[in-house]
């Protein structure tokens, strides 16, 4: 694995703790996350602040949420991609299971973008 795949591979190691302060290290001042508008916690969150608000979006909406990363795989230029098992249950008590592919962009070791295909309609049907 390469260093940018190992930036994120970091920072999803810290976000599967919960230690938002060790995820958003890996993340640039300028960074900027993208998630689906269709989802509770979508829209586009900017610097490492952003990360965390978007994090913390994401844990509150659900009783459980279990992201498994299956690899970190460098890609043309500075971008790594990862796909992702999720697991969990709404607050409704709907268990869920999907899944996610990531797109992250780095710039001087730091996630400068990150952007989230993943199947929206049921991580809300989860959560509603």
């Amino acid at each position: 694995m390469g260093a940018n795949a190992d930036v994120v591979k970091s920072f999803w190691e810290a976000f599967g703790r919960r230690d938002f302060d060790d995820a958003i290290s890996n993340v640039g001042n300028e960074a900027e996350i993208v998630v689906p508008e269709t989802v509770p916690w979508g829209g586009a969150y900017r610097g490492p602040e952003g990360f965390r608000e978007m994090m913390q979006g994401v844990t509150g909406t659900f009783e459980e949420f279990r992201p498994q990363p299956e690899a970190f795989i460098e890609a043309e230029g500075d971008n790594v991609v990862v796909p992702v098992n999720v697991q969990g249950r709404g607050k409704s008590g709907r268990d869920f299971t999907g899944r996610a592919l990531w797109l992250y962009r780095l710039s001087d070791g730091k996630i400068a973008r990150a952007e989230v295909f993943l199947d929206t309609a049921r991580a809300r049907d989860a959560v509603g």
